[in-house]
């Protein structure tokens, strides 16, 4: 096995724990803002998730959701640079990642601002920051890791 396996692994299983955490979260608080924002008679969230979020407003709950999305950008942005690390035993690809991530972010971004106008880009906006949020990037430099070296 090679040196660095096991702390690849250990944070892969972190970001695999993570997104358990984040999609409890997010499916609940989807289904708590679809309650409130469309009165409907059922809300499917969890009875635990309800009783946190019981006395919060509708925007209050919409700002929640935004800054557990930077939040888990975040995380994910840290655990890429350490499986970077940890695969390629130093720092050379932390800007590259860090540019990734900004550049995904600002393509997500560009493409919400334009999702009035064309049809699609509200989904690829969405699909674009689920990727930042989700440890898809951590997988791409793992595999990438696997690249003969010259």
């Amino acid at each position: 096995m090679r040196s660095g396996t096991w702390p690849s692994l250990a944070i892969v299983a972190l970001a695999a724990a993570m997104t358990m955490v984040r999609d409890f979260l997010f499916v609940n608080l989807n289904y708590e803002l679809h309650f409130r924002q469309h009165r409907k008679a059922l809300n499917y969230a969890h009875s635990q998730f309800k009783a946190w979020v019981q006395a919060w407003s509708t925007t209050e709950l919409i700002t929640l959701k935004w800054l557990l999305a930077f939040c888990f950008i975040g995380l994910n942005l840290v655990l890429a640079i350490a499986l970077a690390r940890v695969r390629f035993g130093d720092h050379r690809y932390r800007m590259a990642i860090i540019l990734g991530f900004v550049l995904l972010g600002a393509a997500a971004f560009s493409a919400q601002l334009v999702a009035p106008y064309l049809t699609g880009f509200g989904t690829l906006a969405t699909k674009l920051l689920h990727a930042l949020q989700y440890p898809v990037l951590l997988l791409v430099i793992w595999a990438a890791s696997w690249i003969p070296r010259r």
